[in-house]
């Protein structure tokens, strides 16, 4: 009777953790590549000059969404100021992948590598994983356009892991415990 209330109480509480953990499952994109020879000198570009970014949003996600936390923007291997104000993401209909508006006002299009299909990432809120080879789009000041490519990868945050990590673990728990008390009956 002890290890049933035991073990009811051990899968209440990993469904309830879960549950919590699932209603805020965030996804963690990170970008990097290099920005073309012809590259005008803007807050987010340069010629040959290599870009990174990373950032995460919670899952699902409004469409357009400004929920962008801890972003950060790389530019030749220096950290730049710039912070993201929000994030589009496009159906495979409409070309898919996503339009990013940082703080300058700039807007990068990241689309998907010319001639692989287009892809759908987010436009229905639901984020996906994974990762991408990507063209970028982004104009300057005068208005003349500045083209790059690099890899866009979107992987769930660690505490996403972690849970489940934690819950194979509890399977495999309740597996060892079940194999004690038939071997001992």
């Amino acid at each position: 009777m002890r290890n049933k209330f035991f073990s009811s109480i051990l899968v209440a509480a990993a469904m309830f953790v879960g549950a919590i953990s699932n209603a805020s499952a965030g996804v963690l994109y990170t970008g990097s590549g290099t920005w073309d020879s012809f590259a005008s000198t803007t807050a987010f570009s340069g010629a040959n000059k290599s870009w990174s970014f990373s950032f995460e949003i919670d899952s699902p996600a409004s469409n357009p969404t400004s929920s962008i936390v801890d972003f950060h923007y790389s530019l030749g291997g220096l950290a730049t100021s710039l912070d993201a104000s929000s994030i589009q993401f496009y159906s495979a209909a409409d070309g898919g992948m996503f339009n990013l508006t940082l703080s300058s006002g700039d807007v990068v299009s990241f689309f998907n590598k010319l001639g692989a299909p287009a892809t759908d990432i987010g436009s229905n809120g639901n984020l996906v994983t994974g990762q991408w080879a990507v063209d970028l789009l982004g104009f300057g000041a005068t208005g003349a356009e500045i083209h790059g490519a690099g890899v866009v990868t979107a992987v769930p945050e660690p505490s996403t892991w972690a849970m489940m990590i934690l819950g194979f673990g509890a399977l495999g728990f309740f597996a060892y415990r079940r194999r004690g008390l038939v071997a001992t009956a």
